[in-house]
């Protein structure tokens, strides 16, 4: 499922008992990308 919240939103209404998952990858894509931007900050300075 995307993670966008309009089609979160979207999937409750239409499908109120199904239960949402989010891809294990599409987390740790955000956590990487959140380390390195970090990361990247703290090089600069």
């Amino acid at each position: 499922m995307d993670m966008e919240s309009s089609i979160s939103e979207i999937i409750r209404l239409c499908f109120p008992a199904a239960k949402q998952v989010i891809a294990r990858s599409h987390v740790q894509n955000l956590a990487f990308a959140a380390v390195q931007e970090m990361r990247s900050s703290f090089q600069s300075d």
